[in-house]
């Protein structure tokens, strides 16, 4: 499979190849608001964003472990982060992570029982210095985000 490799909170994480539209390095990357929500100038279309390390719930701390919390203060995108666009089956949207690796090749292998019952990943590839990297399925990633801000609209309406 053709992959791109990304870093979400320390987590290596593969978007495939052919949903890839564009990355955004951290010097071009430019959030806006549009309705309350985060959004991003692309191709002069304003696209939704997606906080990667928040929909997986997340958050790199100080000591660059990981943390399953997420901080108010870290649920915005940073100058320090970059994007990846890529399109779902809803449409464009802009992942907001914290590194762009690059373009791999690599043989994903399915997921043990317990693992592929989270229905964010599609299967997991073990990278060259023997970490995982988890396949992102970015339609679900998508939907979730969509839904989760469906559900904080009718909370505070």
């Amino acid at each position: 499979m053709d992959g791109f490799l990304i870093e979400s909170a320390n987590q290596p994480l593969i978007v495939a190849m052919d949903k890839v539209l564009q990355c955004v390095p951290k010097d071009q990357l430019q959030i806006n608001q549009s309705n309350g929500n985060d959004c991003m100038l692309y191709q002069g279309e304003y696209i939704p964003t997606i906080l990667v390390s928040e929909q997986l719930g997340i958050a790199e701390s100080d000591n660059d472990e990981n943390e399953f919390d997420i901080k108010p203060e870290d649920k915005k995108a940073t100058t320090q982060q970059e994007a990846i666009v890529v399109m779902t089956q809803y449409g464009k949207v802009a992942l907001i992570i914290d590194h762009l690796e690059g373009e791999l090749q690599g043989v994903i292998k399915p997921m043990g029982p317990i693992l592929s019952q989270c229905q964010l990943f599609g299967g997991m590839l073990t990278l060259p210095s023997g970490d995982l990297a988890f396949l992102l399925d970015i339609n679900t990633l998508a939907k979730n985000a969509q839904d989760s801000l469906h559900n904080y609209e009718k909370v505070n309406s």
